[in-house]
């Protein structure tokens, strides 16, 4: 024999070792497989049941938010586990809904484009782009 080569044994050791190698590698697959799986649904759950456009769905924490047509513009909904809300309902476009610790941000063109914040009970304007170009002009001519 060299002293590469690599002795099996034989015989009932050689099963029993092959055993404990394949029980082994079963354990280890299940603790790494499970966590994932354990968690998730084996079905997939229709949240929308509707004839206009559901877009750009994002999930947190077990919320999904996405932008939809309402019939005359696009709107933000906001699904929490059980229930539908339409957090936008206005004459303008809101697009690209983003999610995050319960907070809900989208830009919509009112009739500039503008950023909104949704806290779960208030939305707000973050940014006042009318107010901004005049600033804007203002530096660039300096």
């Amino acid at each position: 024999m060299s002293e590469y080569s690599v002795s099996c044994g034989s015989g009932k050791r050689f099963v029993l070792a092959a055993l404990i190698c394949f029980a082994a590698f079963i354990l280890v697959s299940n603790a790494l497989v499970e966590p994932v799986m354990a968690g998730a649904p084996l079905h997939p759950t229709r949240i929308t049941r509707n004839r206009d456009t559901d877009l750009y769905p994002q999930i947190d924490a077990g919320k999904v938010v996405w932008e939809g047509y309402d019939g005359s513009d696009w709107e933000i909904f906001l699904y929490n586990g059980t229930t539908t809300t339409q957090i936008t309902s206005n004459s303008y476009n809101d697009y690209s809904p983003q999610i995050d610790a319960g907070k809900i941000v989208w830009y919509g063109d009112s009739p500039d484009y503008e950023i909104f914040l949704y806290d779960g009970g208030t939305t707000t304007q973050i940014t006042k782009i009318a107010m901004t170009i005049p600033i804007l002009r203002s530096m660039l001519e300096k």
